[in-house]
């Protein structure tokens, strides 16, 4: 097929946590069986050993890469980004390089379920997380997570989680410091 201006080959390395991404992580653009605000269709493609992976036809602009893996936060680079790919991108579409993060899985209880009825996590810089629970196939995500009777489902959220923030009505009741490790179910009990 001829070239067109408006498509591009993407050559990238997913890295995660500064080490390359596992063999077997996948890297797509959305599709029809995914859910999704983007209704185009993309063949799926799987990382190498080192992370590395590459879509051909990619669309510069008003497109989104989702990166998913069993052991990382799936990541949709360039989602709500003006200007698409090409902003992020450049002219480098052959050396992308795109950062992911671990999953880590906690469930909060708290001793005194009255305490608090909604969470938040931070990394090191005190940057809300995005705290995601996977349900089946698809998963919900949101920056605070309610809580029932004190406790919250299993949740997954990127390795950089440095502390647990607990909100009752809104505000702020007290932060507990995080220490999750990948592959690892942790209950905190703050």
């Amino acid at each position: 097929p001829a070239h067109s201006p408006d498509l591009a080959v993407v050559a990238a390395a997913a890295v995660v946590s500064s080490a390359p991404a596992r063999a077997g992580a996948s890297s797509t653009q959305p599709t029809a069986r995914m859910m999704s605000t983007y209704h185009a269709t993309a063949q799926a493609t799987t990382t190498d050993e080192r992370g590395r992976f590459e879509l051909r036809n990619v669309p510069r602009n008003l497109a989104y890469l989702r990166l998913d893996g069993d052991d990382t936060i799936p990541l949709e680079w360039g989602r709500h980004v003006e200007g698409g790919l090409e902003s992020l991108v450049g002219k480098g579409w052959d050396r992308v390089r795109i950062p992911l993060s671990r999953r880590c899985h906690f469930q909060v209880e708290l001793g005194d379920p009255e305490e608090a009825d909604e969470i938040a996590v931070l990394d090191s810089q005190g940057v809300e997380l995005e705290i995601s629970e996977f349900l089946g196939n698809g998963r919900r995500e949101a920056l605070r997570y309610n809580l029932v009777d004190g406790r919250s489902n299993t949740l997954g959220v990127g390795d950089g989680a440095a502390t647990l923030v607990l909100f009752r009505a809104g505000q702020e009741v007290r932060r507990a410091e995080l220490h999750l490790q990948p592959g690892e179910r942790l209950l905190v009990r703050p």
